[in-house]
């Protein structure tokens, strides 16, 4: 018998609650999640079959293995119990089991509840080149559309986005779509995007930041001042007064709102030179540092400056910032339901579209944002008593919240859920 150490043995017997495993690779979790889901399922006491667990990984090779792995470890326990009935039918089920990919996953859901969608049973998956394909004829058609209904949304995004063509602007649309469509409930979230500047809230950030740009430039002259006034250097003291002075009064323009009177004082900013030191001088290190600081500051002051017209004519460019948020909204909702509607036409569908149509099966957003779950998600969570999560660095944001939604009812009743990652390999930045 294959001894495991005390950190194995733990997250294969912990049982009615929430385990989360960080596994290296090379650790042994396969082994691990196989002999914990061998033990459940072969519990005298509480067993679970095959077909109330959901066990997902990154491969299709991956999740054959561990088919093959469960399939083995059966057969040695049948051996040892050849009467018993409970285990002969869980080693009959297991080609049946929900051990596959999490894309796997969604399509077998969408299968079993198809008659709650627009597509066919016979749905085929698209390839890459065929929905690529697609993708610029609907999108072409699209935009030919706008140009007609929207003459003026379409002058202003040329206007910023193109040059000789609307080349750069399709290309825009269907990166933003490639990323934006990995979001849960995506176009709830789209047709709100443009209210964000409503709140002024990106002003508001902008000079938090150049609040506390100056607010270091402050103390860094005091730091130079504190150096100075150590060395009796009355040239330097009276230098870096004057310097304080230049950011303190731009501090207090800046408190009071008033960006024109800002822009109009970094305007005419001028720096005295720094004082020549004279021979002999007996702290050249403690000079050398106070220059090093002062020229900090006046490279950071002199940026800010370059850039005052930001503030000056902030509110216009927010006020024309959300109305090119709001025309590619609208375009790529549009462009997301023209495109499924083509797809359908083919009876097809890709990896994102399943993702999206499982949450739409579990969930309901509400026009707050606020999620709810779906009665089929609510059964679906009563039914599963165990959910493994191999590979969980690999699992992205949407994939996630569909497994959440399945996981909220089994947990509270006790189920048993298990996900397994190594966060060194993950290739997502929310974990």
């Amino acid at each position: 018998m294959r001894q495991w150490t005390a950190e194995q043995l733990d997250a294969i017997t912990a049982r009615e609650r929430s385990v989360i495993v960080s596994a290296a690779a090379g650790s042994g979790k396969t082994s691990v999640l196989v002999e914990r889901l061998i033990r459940i399922i072969a519990d005298r006491d509480n067993p679970v079959p095959v077909e109330k667990m959901i066990v997902v990984t990154f491969t299709n090779d991956a999740a054959a293995e561990m088919k093959q792995r469960l399939s083995v470890s059966l057969s040695g326990l049948i051996n040892d119990r050849p009467f018993d009935k409970w285990l002969s039918r869980q080693h009959a089920m297991l080609g049946n089991a929900s051990i596959s990919t999490i894309h796997s996953f969604c399509f077998d859901l969408i299968r079993d509840n198809i008659n709650m969608l627009s597509l066919a049973s016979d749905f085929r998956i698209i390839d890459e080149t065929e929905e690529n394909i697609l993708k610029d004829s609907v999108l072409k058609d699209l935009v030919d559309g706008y140009y007609e209904k929207y003459p003026e949304m379409m002058e202003m995004l040329n206007n910023n986005f193109c040059g000789n063509s609307d080349a750069p602007l399709c290309r825009m649309l269907l990166e933003l779509y490639g990323c934006i469509s990995s979001i849960p409930f995506f176009k709830n979230w789209l047709k709100g995007l443009d209210r964000q500047y409503d709140n002024n809230i990106y002003l508001q950030e902008y000079i938090k930041k150049l609040k506390n740009t100056l607010f270091v430039c402050s103390n860094k002259l005091n730091t130079a001042y504190e150096k100075a006034s150590d060395i009796s250097d009355d040239k330097l003291m009276t230098l870096l007064s004057d310097d304080k002075n230049i950011v303190n009064k731009a501090l207090s323009v800046l408190k009071a709102n008033d960006y024109e009177e800002l822009s109009d004082y970094f305007s005419c900013v001028k720096y005295k030179n720094f004082p020549a030191a004279g021979k002999n001088y007996a702290y050249p290190e403690e000079r050398q540092f106070i220059k090093k600081i002062r020229d900090s500051v006046k490279e950071t002051v002199k940026s800010i400056a370059d850039n005052r017209a930001m503030l000056v004519n902030a509110r216009d460019d927010i006020k024309r910032h959300k109305e090119i948020m709001f025309a590619l909204s609208q375009i790529i909702i549009e462009f997301s339901e023209n495109l499924y509607k083509a797809k359908e036409a083919k009876n097809a569908i890709g990896f994102n579209d399943a993702e999206q149509i499982v949450l739409n099966l579990l969930a309901e957003c509400s026009e707050d944002g606020k999620i709810i779950r779906t009665k089929l998600a609510e059964e679906l969570s009563e039914y599963y008593q165990v959910i493994m999560i191999d590979e969980f660095q690999d699992t992205s944001r949407m994939q996630w919240g569909n497994f959440k939604l399945l996981l909220l009812e089994g947990l509270s009743q006790g189920a048993d859920s298990l996900i397994v990652g190594d966060v060194k390999q993950s290739i997502y930045r929310w974990r």
